[in-house]
C-alpha cells in the first residue's frame, strides 16, 4: 500500500509542475498559430519529459521555475511529494516584518499503534481510486486493440507493408515492431495515393510509439482535465504535421483531393493507439490543408527558435545557485539577489581600506532563515544600499560617509581614516571586470562577493582607479569603503529578525585561516586594544607546527598603572587573546609587551597567551577546542559572552582578572543552581563587578552559608574604583572549606542576584616529605597562573602547609635525595606572574619543620650581566638530577648556560607560607 500511496504522491507533484509548462506550451503554439504544425508537434516534448520524468532535470539560471511564483509551487510540490498536500501555500511576507504571533505549531506525530490520521486515510482512498482507473484505461485499451487486430485478421497483402481489408471506416496503421498500412477495398488511385503518403510519414516520424505514449501517460493521468486538453492537442498536431508533410511532397494541388479524401474518411471517435487517417478534428485539418502554405526561411528559423527556447526554459528546474546582481543609482546602488537553498544567513559588511590594508570591517545587517526555508526577510529581495559623501567646506570631500540600507531602514554613519578628500566615485558589483554592465554574481551556499565600492582620492590630482586587475580596488586607491555581502549555511542568531549585528558578528567577518598582519590589526582594532595605548603588531612564523604563527603586540609607553604589571594593558589583552586564538586557526600563541620597572630598572615585561588556555575555556563552554569555537558565529558570541565582553551584561570576575559569570537583562543564565546562576570560586576571596551605567556608589547584600549550616547575612556599600569596577570582598572563614554565598547586586530596575560556589578539590599524595595530604590549586588569571599548596593531614589535627610552588599549570615538582641522606626532597618550579622568571625552589624537611632553599648565584656565574630578574632563569632536569641555570652575558649574545647538582648551591631558610 505505501508503494501505491508514494507513487500517486509522486505523480500529484509531477502534475503539478507541469502545469506551468503545459500554460508555456499552449501559449507557444498560439504563437505559431501561422507557423507550420510540426513546430507545435514539437513543443510537446516539454509536456512529455515533465510527466515523464521523476528525477531532477538539468538546473539552469534561464528556467521559468526561477520565476517567484513557480518557485513556490515547486516548493508546494515537493511538500505534496512528501505527504504534506493538506499544508496551505505559503504566504509570502514583506521584508523584515516580524513573524505573526500565536503562529501554530507543529502537530505530534502519532504513536506507534495508533490508528492513521484522517488525512493518511483520505491518502490511501485516493491512491487506490487512482489504481482502479489506471487498470480500467488500460483494460479498455488492451481489448479495443485486440477487436481492431481480430476485425483485420481477413485483410489481404498487398507489398510494401500495405494491407486491404474490407469493411474500414478508414485507412489507419496498426502496430508497432512490426506495423502495418490497412487501408479499405475500392480507393482510388487518388485517394491511395495521398492515404499511404500520410501513413508512411507517421512510419518515418515513429509516430505509433509516441501515439502509444501519449495514450499511456493519459491513462495514468486520466484524473487530470489538463492531461485530457494537452492530449486532443497533441493528436491534432501530430495529424495536422503528417497532413503538412504530404503537401511538402506532393505539392499545392492536391489540397483539394486531400481534402475531400479526410472528409470521406472522417471518424467520429478516435481508436486508442492507432494512427488513423481521418480523425482528430477532421474539419480543422481541412481548414489548415487549405490554408498551408510553404513556409520561407525567416519563418522556418524564428519559429525553430520558439520551439528550442520552449524546450530550454520548460524542460529545466530552476537553478540551485544564489545569486546577486548591483547597480549604480544616484548615491548608492540598487541590490537585487535570490538566496536559495542551503543558504541559511546572510550580512551586510562594511570594510574600510587604506592604501590596501583592512582598517574595520563591520556586519551592518544581517537576516537568517528558519528551518522552512523562511526569513523575515525573502530570499528574493530587492533593496537600495545608499553611501553619501559628506562634502568639505569649499571643495572636497569631507570625512564621513552617511549610509542606509532601505529593507528595513537602517542608517549609519562611517568616520574614514581621513578628514578631507579631494575626489571620489563608486563601482557597483565586485570591480574585477573593466566597464562591465551589471551582471549577475552567482554563489556558494557560503560565500561573499562584494556588493559596491565607494572610492577616495587624497591626492592633488584627484585620480580614482576604477578598474585594476592585480591591485583590487582596495589596493589601487587611498581610501575605499566596500559593502560585501557574505551567505553561509548556518543559521543566523537572529533568524526570527533582521537586525544590526553585534560584535560577535563583527569578529567572525574577520576569521582567518593563515593570520597576515592587517588581519590582526584589524581584529585588534575590532577589540578596543587601541584605546589601550600605541603599540606595533607583528605576526611572525612559530618554531613548532608547520604553518603556526605567533602574534606579538609591542605597546611602546610604560603604562601608568605599572606595579610592576599593567591591570589594565592585561585585562585587555587576555580576553583579545583568547578571541585572536579562536578566530585565526594558524595561530599558536599570543604575545604583548610592554616596559616595566624592577628594582629601580627598566625591564620589558612579556606576558604570554597560548592555546592551552583557550582550549581550555572553549572546552568549559561546550567546543572541543578554541578552533571549533572560532568557526561560527554563535561560538564566538558565547566566548564572548564567557569573557563578559558582550556588552550587555553585568560582569562578575574573579579576583584576578577571570571572567566567570555574566547576567543578561533577559535573565538568562548559562549555569544555575537553586533557580540561581552559579559562579563558581576556588581559594579566591573577592569579586569584580563592572554593572556598566549607573552610579559610583553600589549597594551589595551577601547571604553567607557557613559549613556549620549557619547563614549569615552582611550589606557592603561598594564604591566605584579608578578601573570602573566595583569590589565586592567575600568574608571566608576556612579557605579549605566548601562555602556558598548568595550576592544581591540592584542593577538599574532589578537586582541581579546569582550564588557564589566556593569550592576546593584536595588531590592526596603520601610520603611526601614524610607526611600524608593533598595539595590543593589556587587559580588566578583565568587559569593562566595558579599557586599550589601542599598541605600534611594528620589525625585530628587541621591541615597545615608544608610548600608551594606556583606557574601555569601550578608548577611542576619532584622529588629525589639531592644530599645522599636517605630522605627525599622536594623540587619545585615556579614561574612568576608578573614577570613571567623562571625559579627553583628546594624543601627539606628537618626536626623543627620544613625548610625552603633557593639557588645562591651571585658570584658562581662568569661574565654575568645582571641587569634584573629576567636576566636570569632556572629548570632542573629531573633524569640528571642537576639544576640548570640560564644566564644573560656582558657581549650580548646568546644565554650561556652553567649547572649544578646536589644542594651546595642552595641556602635554606625556614618554610613560611605566602
Amino acid at each position: 500500500m505505501e508503494l501505491v500511496t508514494g507513487a500517486f504522491l509522486k505523480l500529484l507533484s509531477m502534475a503539478l509542475t507541469a502545469l506551468p509548462v503545459m500554460a508555456m506550451v499552449l501559449a507557444a503554439r498560439l504563437f505559431l498559430r501561422r507557423a507550420p504544425k510540426k513546430y507545435a508537434y514539437g513543443l510537446w516534448a516539454a509536456v512529455g519529459v515533465r510527466l515523464t520524468c521523476p528525477v531532477g532535470l538539468l538546473r539552469t539560471a534561464w528556467s521559468i521555475f526561477n520565476l517567484r511564483p513557480l518557485e513556490r509551487m515547486s516548493k508546494y510540490a515537493a511538500n505534496v511529494e512528501t505527504g504534506f498536500a493538506a499544508q496551505p501555500l505559503p504566504a509570502l511576507r514583506p521584508a523584515f516584518a516580524a513573524p505573526a504571533a500565536g503562529a501554530p505549531a507543529v502537530p505530534a506525530v502519532s504513536a506507534a499503534g495508533s490508528a492513521p490520521p484522517a488525512r493518511e486515510l483520505f491518502l490511501r482512498a485516493g491512491a487506490l481510486f487512482w489504481l482502479a482507473g489506471v487498470l480500467a484505461l488500460l483494460l479498455w485499451g488492451a481489448v479495443s486493440y485486440l477487436r481492431l487486430q481480430r476485425r483485420v485478421s481477413a485483410a489481404v497483402p498487398q507489398g510494401g507493408g500495405v494491407w486491404v481489408c474490407q469493411g474500414l471506416p478508414t485507412p489507419f496503421l496498426l502496430g508497432f515492431f512490426r506495423p502495418r498500412i490497412l487501408i479499405p477495398t475500392g480507393l482510388e488511385d487518388s485517394e491511395r495515393l495521398y492515404v499511404l503518403a500520410h501513413e508512411r510519414h507517421h512510419l518515418r516520424r515513429r509516430d505509433q510509439w509516441w501515439k502509444l505514449l501519449s495514450c499511456l501517460l493519459l491513462a495514468v493521468y486520466w484524473w487530470n482535465p489538463a492531461a485530457w486538453v494537452c492530449w486532443v492537442l497533441f493528436c491534432r498536431d501530430l495529424e495536422m504535421s503528417c497532413d503538412e508533410a504530404v503537401l511538402r511532397q506532393l505539392g499545392d494541388q492536391v489540397k483539394k483531393g486531400y481534402s475531400r479524401s479526410l472528409v470521406s474518411f472522417a471518424l467520429e471517435r478516435q481508436v486508442p493507439a492507432v494512427l488513423a487517417f481521418g480523425e482528430h478534428d477532421a474539419v480543422r485539418r481541412v481548414r489548415n490543408v487549405l490554408n498551408w502554405k510553404r513556409e520561407t526561411p525567416r519563418a522556418a528559423f524564428l519559429a525553430a527558435a520558439a520551439v528550442v527556447l520552449t524546450a530550454a526554459v520548460c524542460m529545466t528546474n530552476a537553478s540551485d545557485k544564489s545569486w546577486v546582481r548591483a547597480a549604480n543609482v544616484g548615491d548608492g546602488a540598487a541590490l537585487t539577489w535570490m538566496l536559495r537553498e542551503p543558504v541559511r544567513s546572510w550580512a551586510v559588511y562594511e570594510d574600510v581600506y587604506e592604501n590596501g590594508t583592512l582598517l574595520s570591517s563591520t556586519a551592518r545587517v544581517l537576516d537568517g532563515f528558519a528551518e522552512d526555508g523562511t526569513g523575515v526577510s525573502p530570499r528574493r529581495l530587492t533593496a537600495a544600499l545608499r553611501a553619501d559623501v559628506a562634502r568639505a567646506a569649499g571643495s572636497g570631500f569631507g570625512g564621513e560617509l552617511h549610509c542606509g540600507f532601505d529593507a528595513g531602514a537602517f542608517t549609519w554613519t562611517t568616520r574614514l581614516p581621513k578628514a578631507r578628500y579631494t575626489a571620489a566615485g563608486s563601482v557597483a558589483g565586485p570591480g574585477t571586470d573593466a566597464g562591465s554592465a551589471p551582471r549577475r554574481v552567482f554563489l556558494e551556499g557560503t560565500d561573499e562577493t562584494v556588493l559596491y565600492s565607494v572610492l577616495f582620492s587624497a591626492r592633488p590630482d584627484g585620480v580614482l582607479t576604477g578598474y585594476d586587475r592585480e591591485r583590487g580596488l582596495a589596493g589601487a586607491n587611498d581610501t575605499v569603503v566596500q559593502f560585501r555581502l557574505v551567505t553561509s549555511t548556518d543559521a543566523a542568531v537572529g533568524a526570527d529578525a533582521a537586525h544590526r549585528p553585534d560584535l560577535a558578528e563583527t569578529l567572525f567577518a574577520l576569521r582567518t585561516e593563515a593570520l597576515e598582519t592587517k588581519t590582526a590589526a584589524a581584529l585588534l582594532e575590532a577589540l578596543s586594544v587601541p584605546e589601550v595605548g600605541t603599540y606595533a603588531a607583528f605576526v611572525e612564523a612559530s618554531g613548532g607546527q608547520k604553518g603556526a604563527k605567533i602574534l606579538r603586540v609591542e605597546f611602546a609607553r610604560e603604562p601608568e598603572d605599572i606595579d610592576p604589571t599593567s591591570p589594565r594593558v592585561d585585562g585587555a589583552m587576555y580576553p583579545a587573546a583568547e578571541l585572536l586564538l579562536a578566530l585565526a586557526q594558524e595561530l599558536e600563541e599570543v604575545q604583548w609587551s610592554y616596559p616595566s620597572r624592577e628594582d629601580g630598572y627598566q625591564v620589558l615585561l612579556t606576558v604570554y597567551c597560548g592555546r592551552e588556555t583557550a582550549d581550555a575555556h572553549a572546552r568549559a563552554l561546550g567546543y572541543a577546542d578554541s578552533r571549533e569555537l572560532g568557526r561560527s558565529a554563535r561560538g564566538v558570541r558565547d566566548l564572548l559572552s564567557y569573557l563578559g565582553l558582550d556588552g550587555s551584561a553585568c560582569r562578575v570576575s574573579a579576583s584576578g582578572g577571570e571572567i566567570s559569570a555574566a547576567w543578561y537583562p533577559d535573565g538568562q543564565f548559562d549555569f544555575a543552581y537553586d533557580g540561581l546562576p552559579v559562579l563558581v570560586l576556588e581559594e579566591t576571596n573577592q569579586l569584580a563587578l563592572d554593572p556598566g551605567s549607573g552610579g559610583d556608589t553600589l549597594t551589595a547584600g551577601v547571604d553567607y552559608y557557613r559549613p556549620n549550616g549557619t547563614v549569615e547575612r552582611r550589606t557592603q556599600e561598594l564604591s566605584r574604583q579608578e578601573d570602573g569596577q566595583f569590589w565586592l570582598h567575600l568574608d571566608r572563614q576556612d579557605p579549605l572549606a566548601e562555602e556558598s554565598a548568595v550576592c544581591f547586586i540592584p542593577w538599574e530596575d532589578g537586582k541581579f542576584v546569582f550564588r557564589v560556589q566556593q569550592s576546593v578539590v584536595r588531590h592526596p599524595f603520601t610520603g611526601l616529605l614524610g607526611y600524608n595530604g593533598f595539595w590543593v590549586d589556587h587559580d588566578f588569571m583565568a587559569g593562566v597562573w595558579c599557586i599550589r599548596t601542599y598541605y600534611a593531614q594528620k589525625d585530628g589535627e587541621a591541615p597545615f602547609p608544608i610548600a608551594e610552588s606556583f606557574g601555569g599549570d601550578g608548577g611542576k615538582s619532584w622529588t629525589a635525595d639531592l644530599d645522599g641522606d636517605g630522605r627525599e626532597e622536594l623540587i619545585c618550579c615556579c614561574v612568576f606572574g608578573g614577570d613571567g622568571h623562571q625559579s627553583v625552589c628546594v624543601y627539606q624537611r628537618r626536626g623543627d619543620g620544613v625548610y625552603r632553599g633557593y639557588l645562591e648565584l651571585a658570584g658562581r656565574l662568569p661574565d654575568h650581566e645582571d641587569w634584573g630578574a629576567n636576566s636570569t632563569w632556572e629548570e632542573y632536569d629531573p633524569e640528571r638530577q642537576v639544576f640548570r641555570i640560564h644566564y644573560a652575558v656582558k657581549d650580548g649574545g646568546d644565554y650561556a648556560v652553567a649547572e649544578t647538582s646536589g644542594l651546595d648551591w642552595v641556602v635554606f631558610e625556614a618554610y613560611e607560607p605566602s
